[in-house]
């Protein structure tokens, strides 16, 4: 059995006997081209880019290159010591929608930032902890190392001074985030553009147009200062940079003549962001229809302030309120043996769920960071492989969830579901996408 209809029986490479290994390549040249605003950004909100159809080349990868600063209301520069820092994952937080339409197709979710969301998760999730000192200085990702949500919402980076000596910040990353972007300083930032389709390992077949909309999110949502404050993020510079490679003339033909007689298959997710309100006073909170119909292969959970995800200066959107315990029913069957529960100032239940769910070996960012963003995943494929290579087939039925929070809800809190689907997109020889 193939999970899709164009798919057929995987042959693993050790059993590849009497292949030579490949010692030449068709690709002639790789190409770095850089794209600059269609729109102005000072005075647009959205900045459109328009990659054109490229003949010969096929696109590999595509980077948003970004130069910006902190400014006061004024325009002039913060104070040395001012209390003003950034969301722990700036690159991320910059855009509240990212529209991205190739060949006449839509290829993302609509919802004020649900492209933050998956790029700071799947950045945390999929990354090496030994990148961590990369990922700071190319997209200002520092993680908050704090026990409580609270101490990662702590809006004094600078603390005042005693006896001529500046304490410790309670969030000492905050710190660190608050030095970087001090006094006006330029801020430059290098970061994937986080499309699925840019992101798998096939080349996208030349001549194939690209249109990108990036819309700057608010300063009361990248920055983390008191209620207030008139700070402001000033965009400087955006760049789109599009890595292309150039197969040689022959690889060119017959790809074309492929592609007059079958549309080119490509492996694309689909990332959806949800919300479920929880009810203020509860501690125990069901919701009997997580997911029904087809089932995402993956999804992962976590609770958070309602203002987190808009114009919130004192809101961290992405350090996570704990969950005591948590259980999952796929058609009525539990996921657990027993439901998955967090002991006061013990995570090892937890941790050591949430990298087995997601299939890892445990090397990558969030797990140094657990505390601060305990966020608890599920792997909803059949034999819990999390879909690797994609050889498993999808689940249908319906989901419940039941979670208990350490203490009474309060108010305006919300269950963050990120969930991710198994995707194909086709792409014709007159280079219109379609979803499947």
């Amino acid at each position: 059995m193939t999970k899709y209809i164009k798919s057929r029986e995987a042959l693993p490479a050790n059993l590849h006997l009497w292949d030579p290994i490949p010692t030449q390549t068709a690709v002639i040249e790789t190409k770095a081209m850089d794209f600059y605003p269609t729109s102005a950004i000072d005075s647009s909100d959205v900045i459109s880019f328009t990659v054109p159809a490229m003949q010969s080349y096929m696109l590999d990868k595509v980077e948003i290159l970004t130069e910006l600063r902190v400014k006061t209301a004024a325009d002039g520069n913060p104070a040395e010591f001012a209390n003003i820092s950034t969301i722990p994952h700036l690159a991320a937080g910059l855009w509240r929608n990212v529209d991205v339409i190739v060949g006449g197709t839509s290829l993302t979710q609509s919802f004020d930032n649900s492209y933050a969301m998956f790029k700071f998760w799947e950045t945390v999730i999929h990354t090496p902890a030994s990148c961590e000192r990369l990922l700071r200085e190319k997209e200002g990702l520092i993680l908050d190392d704090v026990v409580t949500k609270v101490h990662s919402e702590n809006l004094v980076p600078y603390p005042a001074e005693e006896a001529g000596v500046r304490p410790e910040a309670v969030n000492p990353s905050s710190r660190q985030r608050a030095k970087r972007i001090s006094q006006g300083r330029l801020v430059s930032l290098v970061s994937d553009l986080n499309i699925p389709l840019f992101n798998q390992q096939k080349l996208l077949p030349p001549n194939l147009e690209i249109q990108v909309g990036l819309t700057k999110n608010y300063s009361e949502f990248i920055l983390m200062t008191a209620v207030g404050s008139t700070d402001k993020v000033v965009f400087e510079k955006v760049i789109l940079r599009c890595t292309f490679q150039r197969p040689s003339d022959i690889v060119l033909n017959l790809i074309e003549e492929r592609l007059a007689k079958e549309n080119a298959i490509y492996h694309a997710d689909r990332g959806v962001l949800s919300f479920h309100t929880l009810t203020e006073g509860a501690e125990e909170h069901t919701i009997q229809n997580l997911f029904s119909g087809t089932l995402p292969y993956c999804c992962l959970i976590g609770v958070q302030h309602r203002a987190a995800f808009g114009r919130s200066r004192i809101k961290n959107p992405f350090s996570l309120y704990g969950i005591h315990k948590a259980q999952l029913f796929i058609n009525g069957t539990e996921l657990f043996p027993k439901a998955l529960e967090r002991h006061p100032d013990e995570i090892s239940n937890m941790l050591d769920s949430f990298v087995k769910q997601l299939g890892a070996n445990g090397d990558m960012l969030v797990a140094n960071h657990y505390k601060t963003y305990p966020a608890i995943a599920f792997d909803l494929t059949q034999d819990r492989t999390q879909n690797q290579h994609s050889l498993n087939l999808q689940q249908s039925g319906t989901v419940g969830l039941t979670i208990t929070l350490p203490a009474a809800t309060p108010a305006n809190h919300v269950l963050m579901v990120l969930a991710w689907y198994e995707g194909l997109v086709e792409i014709s020889k007159d280079r219109q996408v379609t979803i499947i």
